[in-house]
């Protein structure tokens, strides 16, 4: 890409502009990691949602590694999916040697904490939203602690940058 004329703000943040961030995110990704929650959710609607095109064949079709002490084999029945119980940072070092692209990790709050207190946390691509303070309770708050970071600027693929 050759320098972006298209300023972050507004402008940058129409949904067109959000769905192809998430879609380069997601083409980008070999694996998935979710926690329990963000995965019975993704797996109620995915399987059986329509015109989802190359964006919902990828979601559906790659491999997808679910965080859970409560979850069962016989009720990870997504395609692709295995439940990660135990010695959670072992594994996902494990995975982390053997996946070639990236793990994404989409929402599942509580296990993004526990990555990050284990250093395992490569990379944070955040899509953020304005919220009034009054919509924040003490656990999204936590849940926002992110240690040993530091903030680059935004990157954009090249369809959503302009060339100048």
């Amino acid at each position: 890409m050759k320098g972006s004329s298209t300023p972050v703000g507004r402008s940058s943040t129409t949904p067109a502009t959000r769905a192809t961030f998430k879609f380069d995110e997601l083409k980008a990704a070999e694996a998935q990691l979710l926690g329990r929650i963000t995965y019975q959710g993704f797996a109620a609607a995915w399987p059986t949602m329509e015109d989802t095109g190359e964006f919902g064949e990828r979601m559906n079709g790659m491999p997808k590694y679910v965080v859970s002490s409560t979850l069962t084999d016989d009720q990870a029945t997504w395609n692709n999916s295995e439940v990660i119980r135990d010695d959670v940072a072992g594994e996902v070092r494990k995975l982390k040697r053997q996946v070639a692209g990236d793990i994404l990790v989409a929402g599942s709050a509580a296990l993004v904490r526990s990555l990050a207190k284990d250093d395992l946390v490569d990379e944070y691509r955040l899509m953020v939203y304005p919220v009034s303070s009054a919509q924040v309770n003490a656990s999204s708050a936590r849940a926002c602690h992110i240690p040993r970071c530091s903030w680059s600027a935004p990157r954009r693929s090249a369809r959503t940058a302009s060339s100048s």
